[in-house]
Parts: C-alpha cells; sequence; structure tokens
C-alpha cells in the first residue's frame, strides 16, 4: 500500500510543487515551477495520496505549516492502515469530513465555480458564501447546523439589510454549496427557507423611455434599445457578437462564448429577429474587426452594465431603474401587439409557459388614462 502523501500548492488553477527546507518544514509561498525554486503568493495547498488506483486529492488551505500538518497526520493514519492490513486487521481512519475547514471548503468550491461558470454566477455565489462565513462561526463543516442556517437567513436580513428575494436566492446558494460538499440532513424544513412576494412585472411607460433615451449618450442609447427591442438578458447582451447578427436573415443569436467562459441560461441558444430600425443602427457602427457588440474600452465583456443604466436613470430623474426592465418592456409590448405566447417563449428563451405568462399585465399610465376618459366621457 502506497503511504505516500504528496503537498502541492494549487495557484490560478495549476498544482506546482512545494518547496521544503533541510529540516523538513515547507517554505511559504515558495514553489517548483519548471525545475526551480520560485516565490509565488497566494492559492492554496492540497495533499494527494492513492487509494489503489485511485488518487484523492484534498484541499488543506493556504496556510504552509497547517498544510504540512494535515499532510504528515494523513501520512501517519495511511502507514497505520497499512501496518494493519499486513496483520490482518482493518484499521479505519477518521472521517475526514470532520476534519474539514469550512474556509478551506469554501474557497475550495468557489475556485471550482469560477471554472465552470460565468464571472457573474461566481461573484453572485462568492457573495453568498462569504456572508455565510461572516455569520457562522464554526470552523469546521461538520459542525454546521440548521441553526447556522436560520441565523444566516437572519444575518441577511437584519445585518445586511437584504430585500426578500435577495435572502432567499443567498440562502439557496449556500443550501446548494453545502449539499454539493458532502453536508446533508441538517433538518432544515421548508418553513426555514425565507419567503418573498413575487412582485408584479415593472415595465418602462413610453414617457420613461422617452427620458432615458434622452438623457443617454449615442452609445448608451443603441444600448438600450438593443435590450428594449432583442428582450435579451444582461449577460446575454454582455457576451453578444458580431458574428451572432445576420443581417441576411434580420436576426440575432445566443450562442455559447468558450472564449469568455459563458453560456446561455439552462444551456438554450435561440434566435431573435432583430426590427429594422435596429439592424441599421447597429451595422452603421460595426466596427471591422468584429468581437462585442458592446465591450468595454479593453474589448473584453462590460460587468458593469448596471452601473450605465443607474447612471442615466439619475440623469434623467427616474427612480425604478434597471436593465430587466428592458425585457420586461419588450414582451409586454409584443404581447399587447399580437404576437402569440408560443413565439415569444422561444424568443424570451423560457423554459416553460408560465414564465412568459408572467408578462401578460394590464396596461398603465397615462395614456390608457385617456383612452378610458374617451370611453366613458358623455
Amino acid at each position: 500500500m502506497n503511504v505516500t502523501v504528496n503537498l502541492t500548492k494549487r495557484i490560478k488553477r495549476v498544482y506546482y510543487p512545494v518547496v521544503e527546507a533541510a529540516n523538513g518544514r515547507v517554505k511559504p509561498d515558495w514553489v517548483i515551477v519548471s525545475g526551480e525554486p520560485t516565490h509565488m503568493k497566494g492559492g492554496n495547498y492540497y495533499m494527494s495520496w492513492y487509494e489503489g488506483k485511485r488518487c484523492v486529492r484534498q484541499s488543506v488551505g493556504p496556510d504552509a505549516a497547517q498544510a504540512q500538518a494535515r499532510r504528515l497526520k494523513k501520512q501517519g493514519e495511511l502507514k497505520l492502515r497499512a501496518e494493519g492490513a499486513k496483520a490482518g486487521l482493518t484499521v479505519t481512519a477518521p472521517d475526514e469530513e470532520k476534519c474539514s475547514r469550512l474556509a478551506d471548503v469554501a474557497a475550495d468550491y468557489l475556485d471550482e465555480t469560477s471554472r465552470r461558470k460565468d464571472r457573474k454566477t461566481w461573484q453572485a455565489y462568492s457573495t453568498a458564501i462569504t456572508y455565510f462565513q461572516e455569520s457562522c462561526s464554526k470552523v469546521f463543516l461538520a459542525d454546521i447546523t440548521r441553526d447556522d442556517l436560520i441565523r444566516f437567513a437572519d444575518f441577511l436580513r437584519d445585518v445586511k439589510k437584504l430585500e426578500p428575494r435577495s435572502v432567499h436566492n443567498k440562502f439557496s446558494t449556500v443550501m446548494g454549496f453545502l449539499k454539493n460538499v458532502g453536508v446533508k440532513d441538517l433538518g432544515v424544513r421548508a418553513s426555514d427557507r425565507p419567503k418573498f412576494v413575487q412582485p408584479e412585472v415593472s415595465v418602462f411607460e413610453p414617457e420613461e423611455l422617452s427620458a432615458i433615451m434622452a438623457a443617454s449618450t449615442p452609445q448608451e442609447r443603441l444600448f438600450f434599445r438593443f435590450l428594449l427591442m432583442t428582450g435579451f438578458r444582461e449577460g446575454e447582451a454582455m457576451h453578444a457578437i458580431w458574428k451572432d447578427l445576420s443581417a441576411a436573415t434580420s436576426t440575432i443569436t445566443v450562442r455559447a462564448k468558450p472564449e469568455y467562459r459563458w453560456k446561455p441560461k439552462a444551456n438554450k441558444e435561440r434566435t431573435v429577429p432583430v426590427p429594422a430600425v435596429l439592424l441599421e443602427e447597429l451595422l452603421a457602427v460595426k466596427p471591422a474587426e468584429g468581437g462585442l457588440l458592446f465591450p468595454t474600452a479593453k474589448g473584453t465583456p462590460d460587468n458593469h452594465m448596471l452601473r450605465i443604466i443607474k447612471r442615466v436613470a439619475e440623469r434623467a430623474g427616474l427612480q425604478d431603474a434597471y436593465l430587466h426592465k428592458f425585457r420586461a418592456t419588450f414582451a409586454t409590448t409584443l404581447l399587447r401587439n399580437g404576437v402569440d405566447l408560443k413565439t415569444l417563449q422561444a424568443w424570451m428563451g423560457h423554459s416553460d409557459l408560465a414564465s412568459t405568462m408572467r408578462y401578460l399585465r394590464a396596461a398603465s399610465g397615462p395614456g390608457v388614462r385617456a383612452k378610458v376618459d374617451s370611453i366613458w366621457a358623455a
């Protein structure tokens, strides 16, 4: 039985062998790169060993001394098991989960998430798990209980002052994280989960849209009109490229962008018609080299699109303005003008018709008020 436990340090997704001093201690922040000792900060230490032909790797945190201590402990466990096996005995090693530190497991989970999810999803996961660590006094994963989750919900509401829907979303994210890392049977009841009231769909009224467009720069105006006339989600607009746009068919397609580690919601691609007026405006500013439709100055996806609408709304004197409201206005406008639900469902990229039906809302605003008055006049 192999009783060797190796120690590496993972930095920016690469595992490097550690540098050990003559006394056997691990030199903090020193790793072997291309055969040479190199000083590199950041990352987490990992120990790895073989159980039969299977390699097992486990995060042991960012501290070199603690990592070496965990390594020696594991090596001792493996040696004890090997000696027991020779004597015909079965030696059970301590449950590794009981030794797993919440901070280490969280760092490992977020590192994995950064490779599987897009940046905004990773940011949402990171915020939720960081808030949980702030609210939870437990050091080891195995010590977490239902009470810690209940206190977490209270912490989000009372300390972070989050809205009910945000509390619900972050609570669900942490529950998913704990399940993923093997923490089960906490006894969390349905009544423990934060509730929120689904708000009525909010759309921009014509006068609000006019105010937004008037307060926008030409580039901002084109971005808002794109959202309004395509119903794209923020992430979809952020990662839309010129190759997605077809002048021949007057359509734009939502596609996965592996180069940005981004994929559409529910992994579903879809094609949406582009109105002639919007297509003309887009083609008028299309750069020769292509790339993203709405990039940053460095040509990368813009992660701060929400700031744009907030900045413009402040200039326009509007309070309730956010990017998803353009998508809601797109859906409601099409339904009011005769587009059927199934077609709109396809254009919106909804998995079920119920999501699309939320946009079947009553019209409002001064224009509707005038119609009502004229109907019942005299």
